[in-house]
């Protein structure tokens, strides 16, 4: 078989997309060299069975130059050829998806031949198509600061200034909003890394908002309300509450604006908007702010209102999603919410995700309501997928055994959770200290529920209470003081 990157990008081809490219190879305006041509029709013959024994260098080249001896270097020359005509057909077909990229280059182009106003009627279409499009992102504030760009060199064409500073005044406010919506998912995105211990030092861009005086920029926004400055206090809360600096009042802002605009956005951004809404929450409950969990409980309820746990309309529920529904219900206490949930989003779940998941909710859900011999046989049925699913169960296993009273089963679950936990790729430094303190505390209190030791007990809850970095800690405690 052959080992080259044109094979690698082949197999990735759907069989539209390999008839495409060869279109592409046999097109002279992309492509003259019959070789290459020949070259394709080889590949063709083996196209989904690239790994057969028949499909190799040598006959690659007997097909090419009949009758001649091998050569290598111009065997190379042709997987090079078609792998660069590869590429090329790629670029192209993305290009060509991209109705915006290709009319804004065709009016930069008529305007560098000074076709002016053909120009000028491509711009003022785009214009009119982006007034009603929802906003996306950084993608539209993107698309309307090269609207606005090109606008301001047709008018540099035209020696017309009669719209005085109106064009540099969209330019200034998309720009503005391009960078920070952009920002906010860089800053998400570098928050999560350092989270999951992969980021050490703190990087520019965070630390480039935290010198900034947001709270009276976002001040001086309201007052003067420029276009789409809601949008752009939006994002600076978020940037704000996800960058170590949360308050309350920012937080809420954000969710107020976020419920007032979101008929203006598209189902992608309010799906990472609202996840972002959660995910600052979720922060708050690892760093054991009281009203933490209410919040979380009504942004869950939100999310399926608005339909934003999937990234698009009637797409799957991701993974992620389906499960902290499921804890913030059942630690919420929210029993008959947890069950309804289940029957309902259970089958929006990709079908690879859906029985696992639904016997893990199930086995929380079963155990929460009291019924722990229901619950373990759920986890039985559980086929991991990973750490995470590996992880959340062995906590569970963990609760069952002890509320049995089976210290056996208990010591030897303690010892599978340590292992999983110790040296995994998968825990971050932060993660280790919230693991390891729930692993201190529930060792402590096997030992006091074994010994029925009272004292202990009232020691070990006076220390209990004081953690900020354990995992399960409401749990804990309803334990611990069910000894004393």
């Amino acid at each position: 078989m052959i080992k080259s990157k044109i094979v690698d990008f082949l197999e990735k081809f759907s069989a539209e997309e390999f008839k495409e490219f060869g279109r592409y190879v046999n097109s002279p305006y992309f492509n003259v060299n019959k070789k290459l041509i020949t070259s394709y029709n080889y590949f063709k013959i083996y196209f989904g069975d690239y790994s057969n024994k028949d499909f190799n260098k040598e006959e690659l080249y007997s097909a090419v130059f009949p009758g001649t001896k091998y050569r290598d270097t111009e065997t190379r020359k042709l997987l090079s050829g078609l792998t660069k005509l590869a590429e090329g057909y790629m670029c192209q077909n993305e290009y060509d998806k991209n109705d915006f990229e290709k009319n804004i280059n065709l009016a930069g182009k008529l305007l560098s031949k000074d076709l002016v106003g053909n120009a000028e009627k491509i711009v003022t279409q785009l214009e009119e198509i982006s007034a009603i499009e929802k906003i996306n992102g950084q993608h539209y504030f993107y698309e309307l600061m090269k609207i606005q760009i090109k606008k301001k060199t047709i008018e540099l064409k035209k020696e017309s200034f009669q719209t005085g500073n109106l064009t540099e005044d969209k330019i200034n406010s998309y720009l503005l909003n391009y960078f920070v919506s952009f920002s906010t998912k860089i800053v998400q995105n570098i928050k999560a890394k350092q989270y999951y211990n992969l980021i050490a030092a703190e990087p520019l861009l965070p630390k480039f908002f935290s010198f900034i005086d947001m709270d009276r920029y976002i001040e001086w926004l309201e007052e003067t309300k420029y276009e789409f400055s809601e949008i752009l206090i939006m994002n600076f809360c978020i940037i704000k509450c996800v960058n170590d600096a949360y308050d309350k009042q920012t937080y809420n802002k954000f969710k107020e604006l976020l419920l007032n605009n979101h008929k203006k956005i598209s189902h992608f951004e309010l799906n990472n908007l609202f996840t972002c809404l959660q995910g600052i929450q979720i922060k708050r409950i690892r760093e054991n702010d009281a009203d933490a969990l209410k919040e979380l409980f009504e942004v869950n309820n939100l999310i399926l209102e608005h339909e934003a746990y999937a990234f698009y309309p009637g797409g799957s529920m991701p993974y992620s999603v389906y499960v902290t529904m499921i804890t913030i219900g059942i630690s919420s206490k929210e029993f008959e919410w947890v069950s309804s949930f289940i029957n309902k989003f259970t089958p929006l779940l990709q079908e690879k995700h859906r029985r696992n998941l639904y016997n893990y909710a199930m086995a929380e859900l079963t155990y929460s309501t009291g019924s722990t011999s229901e619950a373990l046989e759920y986890t039985s049925k559980i086929e991991y997928e990973g750490f995470f699913l590996k992880h959340e169960v062995n906590i569970l296993k963990l609760k069952i055994y002890y509320d049995e009273d089976d210290f056996i089963s208990v010591l030897y679950q303690l010892d599978s959770y340590k292992k999983l936990v110790e040296g995994n790729k998968f825990v971050g430094e932060q993660q280790y200290d919230i693991y390891s303190g729930f692993i201190k505390v529930f060792s402590e209190l096997v030992k006091v529920k074994e010994n029925k030791d009272k004292a202990s007990a009232e020691i070990l809850l006076s220390k209990t209470e004081k953690l900020t970095n354990v995992q399960n800690k409401d749990w804990l405690l309803e334990k611990i003081k069910e000894l004393i």
